[in-house]
């Protein structure tokens, strides 16, 4: 998290020296304050929220409206919607309360690559997804520049390493004594 907040810091100082040239360096402030949050779920979802509320009053406050105006938040869920497990009432309030800060919620989105300034996005694709789907999705697929990024999507095992797992546990029980 630390990394986190010190290259968004460190974004924030370089587009406001940036700004004072005028419009001469226009897309690289843009870049700079383009944060992407990669996961719908409650993390992402309240990270998303406290950037946007940071944006809108610490960074008004200290670097003025001129940059906070300009902050982009992306939140990235690649579910249907965000707050998945959640009831969907639910999910739609959190949605249209991000909506009403400005956070740009992009949903049916996966994150397929990342590089240190920019990241690629499209269509997610269902697991027993066909080779048509998975072509048509990296068709799709579309790069932006950015200038921070955090990982808030879960990292879970996948069914096969989680029978695995459970196999592997199993096994190891009968061998171990009590």
């Amino acid at each position: 998290m630390q990394s986190f907040i010190t290259r968004l810091l460190s974004n924030l100082e370089k587009a406001s020296a940036l700004s004072v040239q005028g419009n001469k360096y226009r897309m690289e402030i843009d870049r700079l304050l383009k944060v992407v949050v990669v996961g719908g779920g409650p993390t992402g979802v309240e990270l998303a929220a406290e950037l946007a509320d940071f944006a809108h009053n610490d960074v008004a406050k200290r670097y003025g409206t001129a940059i906070s105006d300009r902050i982009q938040i992306i939140l990235v869920e690649a579910m249907p919607r965000i707050l998945a497990p959640f009831d969907e009432s639910l999910a739609n309030v959190a949605k249209d309360h991000l909506l009403s800060k400005g956070v740009d919620v992009r949903t049916g989105t996966a994150v397929t690559y990342v590089e240190a300034n920019d990241v690629t996005f499209s269509p997610s694709t269902p697991r027993n997804a066909t080779p048509e789907q998975k072509a048509a999705a990296k068709a799709a697929a579309e790069t932006e520049e950015m200038g921070t990024l955090v990982w808030a999507a879960g990292i879970g095992a996948r069914p096969l390493v989680k029978r695995l797992a459970k196999s592997l546990g199993e096994c190891l029980q009968l061998e171990m004594p009590p």
